[in-house]
Order: C-alpha cells, then sequence, then structure tokens
C-alpha cells in the first residue's frame, strides 16, 4: 500500500538538456505543459550545462510554477 503523503513514483521522466538558449527552453517547457496528459504522473528534469544566459534564472522561477 502507498502512503499517501509520500510522492508518487513517476510513470514517465523526461530529461533536457540545456545550454545557452534560455528562448528554447521555455518553449519547449510549456510546450510539454500544453500537450502532456494529466493521466500520466511525469515529472521533468533539466539538466542546465553551466549556461552564462538568463536560462538559471529562468529554471528557478519555473520550479516555484
Amino acid at each position: 500500500m502507498t502512503n499517501p503523503t509520500e510522492p508518487a513514483i513517476p510513470d514517465l521522466t523526461i530529461v533536457i538538456p540545456v545550454f545557452n538558449k534560455v528562448e528554447l527552453t521555455r518553449v519547449c517547457l510549456a510546450s510539454l505543459d500544453r500537450h502532456t496528459t494529466r493521466r500520466v504522473n511525469w515529472e521533468v528534469v533539466v539538466v542546465d550545462n553551466a549556461s552564462s544566459d538568463a536560462t538559471s534564472e529562468f529554471l528557478i522561477e519555473a520550479q516555484k510554477t
């Protein structure tokens, strides 16, 4: 039996490597949000390879929503 206070283990993990393309990252995440079904428990893992543009700041803000 699962404990309702523990986070569910995702059925699907989407890994997105990014580097210095904040606008492409923004579009990609927005598209996933629009087109991914809520019937599947999924997560997104974004791997930022030390971007020097606004990617880090964008990801910090995106994580809050």
